[in-house]
C-alpha cells in the first residue's frame, strides 16, 4: 500500500481523507491494484460497484477505476479480498461478475468515439473484477441543472443533447442499448465535451426476478418495458429515457412514472411548466416520451433530424431562416442571442407579401456550422463541398466532424426551381432532412425550403435575389 494521503488530504483528488473512505466497504486510500493503479477517494458507489479516482503509475496520470462489488451478495474480509456473503449468493455473484466484465468489454468496444467514456483496461483481482476508465473532469447533467437554478435554457439544453443523440445513434448501430440514460449518466466535461457514461444497466439481462431489475430502473426516465424482465427493450427505450431527460432539464420536473402513465397519463406538456421552446420541439419531446414504443422515434438519427427539422419554417426568398423557429440556431447561440432571435423579425417575413422574382437564383443557406449565416448562389455547374481546398468550392476545416475531403456536389436546376444534391463518395454519407442518407453516386432533387446535412453542417435550399450574397 502506498501513501495516497498527505496531511489528511487525498493527493490524487484533493478531498479530505482523514476519516477514511466515505463508503465503509470501499478499498482504503493507497491501495495498489494490478501493480500500477494507486487508489484515491471514492467517486461514487451503487448497488453493483464502486468507482475510485486513481493514479496510473509511474506516469501519475489520473484515471477512474470501477470495482465489481454487489452489496447484496458480497462483503470485504481482511485485506482487499471480496467474498460472497453466502453459498446461496455465490452463483449470483459469479453471474454478476461476468456481466460486469461484459459491460467493460462493451464500452471497450466503443472506444475512440468522443461522446462515450473510454475504457482502457480490464482485469480480475481480489476475487472480483475491475476496469480502468478515462477520468472525466466536470459534472453530470443533474448537478448542472441544479447549478443553473433548476432548469436549463433552450440553448444550453440543445447544445447538450445534440451530441448525446449522436452517441446513442453510434451505439445503437452497434447493437448496444444503454438502458439507463438519465441526467446522472450524461457528463459535461470542463473542456466542453459531453459524454454518455455508466453502461452498468446491462445487469438487467442477468437478473431473474423483478425486484432485482427494479434496482436499475430510474423512476421518471425508464420506459414501461424496462419494468419487466421480458420487456421488449431496444433503441426506442433509450430514446424514451433521453426525451424524459430533456423534459426534466427544460422544466425542472421529473416526468411522471411510465407505469403510472400507462394506467392514467397525466404528463404535463413542457410549455405548461414554463419551458420556453417552440411547439414543434415540444411535439418532438412528447413523441419520444410516448408510453407505447410504436409511438416513439425509431432511431436517434430520426429524433435528431426531427428536432433539426423543427427549426423549420424556412423562408426562401431572402435566404434567411426564421430564427424564432430555429433549433439549429439554438445549437450555436447563447441565451441573450436566443431572446433576440425570438423577437427579431426576419427579412423573409418583411418581404413575405412581395412577389417572387422569376430571375432569382437557386442557392443554399448555411443555418448551422462553419459558414452559419452565409448564402451560396448556385449555377448548373456542380459546387463541391468538403475539406480539400484544391478541389472544393466550399472548404471546411480539417477537423470538421463528419465531413469528408470531397463530400458532395450541389448544382441548380433552375427550370425545376430546385437543386440537385449528389454524394461523391463521402465516408459518412449526405443526410437529407426528413429523408434518406445518400451514399456514393446517389443524388436527390430538393425544392426550396428543404435541407440537408454533411456532418454537423446544415444547409437549406433558398432563392437568392440579385445583389444578395
Amino acid at each position: 500500500m502506498q501513501n495516497a494521503v498527505e496531511n489528511g488530504v487525498c493527493r490524487i483528488c484533493g478531498s479530505i481523507a482523514e476519516a477514511g473512505q466515505p463508503v465503509p466497504y470501499a478499498l482504503p486510500y493507497g491501495t495498489v491494484l494490478h501493480g500500477c493503479y494507486l487508489l484515491g477517494a471514492v467517486l461514487g458507489a451503487g448497488g453493483f460497484g464502486i468507482t475510485y479516482i486513481a493514479l496510473r503509475l509511474p506516469e501519475g496520470r489520473r484515471v477512474a477505476i470501477k470495482e465489481y462489488f454487489p452489496v447484496e451478495a458480497a462483503f470485504r474480509e481482511t485485506g482487499d479480498t471480496v467474498v460472497v456473503s453466502s453459498a446461496g449468493g455465490a452463483e449470483a455473484f459469479r453471474r454478476g461478475r461476468e456481466q460486469f466484465l461484459k459491460e467493460a468489454q462493451t464500452i471497450y468496444g466503443l472506444r475512440g468515439y468522443p461522446g462515450i467514456v473510454s475504457v482502457e483496461k480490464l482485469f480480475e483481482e481480489n476475487n472480483t473484477a475491475y476496469f480502468c476508465m478515462e477520468f472525466l473532469d466536470g459534472q453530470d447533467l443533474k448537478h448542472r441543472v441544479a447549478q443553473a437554478g433548476g432548469r436549463l435554457s433552450a440553448a444550453e439544453a440543445m447544445q447538450t443533447f445534440s451530441p448525446v443523440l449522436d452517441a446513442l445513434d453510434y451505439i445503437h448501430k452497434r447493437e448496444v442499448i444503454h438502458r439507463d440514460v438519465s441526467p446522472d449518466n450524461i457528463f459535461l466535461c470542463r473542456n466542453g465535451g459531453v459524454k454518455l457514461i455508466d453502461f452498468g444497466a446491462a445487469y438487467a439481462r442477468s437478473r431473474d426476478d423483478l425486484s432485482k431489475i427494479q434496482l436499475i430502473v430510474k423512476q421518471g426516465y425508464a420506459p414501461v418495458e424496462q419494468y419487466y424482465q421480458d420487456g421488449n427493450v431496444g433503441p426506442w427505450s433509450d430514446l424514451y429515457a433521453l426525451a424524459s431527460t430533456m423534459y426534466f432539464c427544460l422544466t425542472g420536473t421529473v416526468p411522471q412514472n411510465a407505469l403510472q402513465r400507462a394506467q392514467k397519463d397525466e404528463l404535463m406538456p413542457p410549455t405548461r411548466l414554463g419551458a420556453a421552446i417552440p411547439a414543434s420541439v415540444e411535439a418532438a419531446i412528447l413523441k419520444g416520451m410516448s408510453v407505447e414504443r410504436g409511438g416513439r422515434f425509431s432511431s436517434a438519427a430520426e429524433m435528431k433530424l426531427r428536432l433539426l427539422a423543427s427549426a423549420g419554417e424556412t423562408r426562401a426568398i431572402s435566404g434567411e431562416t426564421a430564427p424564432a423557429k430555429s433549433l439549429l440556431l439554438l445549437l450555436r447561440q447563447g441565451t441573450d442571442q436566443i431572446k433576440g432571435a425570438f423577437q427579431r423579425k426576419t427579412s423573409a417575413e418583411r418581404s413575405a407579401s412581395r412577389a417572387v422574382n422569376p430571375q432569382a437564383q437557386m442557392g443554399i443557406f448555411c443555418a448551422s456550422g462553419v459558414y452559419v449565416g452565409n448564402t451560396f448562389p448556385l449555377t448548373d455547374e456542380p459546387l463541391l463541398l468538403g475539406r480539400d481546398s484544391s478541389r472544393c468550392g466550399v472548404v471546411f476545416p480539417p477537423d470538421a466532424s463528419g465531413v469528408s475531403r470531397v463530400h458532395c456536389e450541389i448544382r441548380a436546376n433552375a427550370a425545376a426551381r430546385c437543386i440537385v444534391v449528389r454524394d461523391v463518395g463521402s465516408r459518412y454519407g449526405t443526410q437529407i432532412v426528413e429523408g434518406t442518407l445518400l451514399r456514393e453516386g446517389q443524388e436527390q432533387m430538393l425544392p426550396v425550403g428543404a435541407g440537408f446535412l454533411i456532418g454537423k453542417e446544415y444547409f437549406t435550399v433558398v432563392l437568392v435575389e440579385h445583389g444578395q450574397s
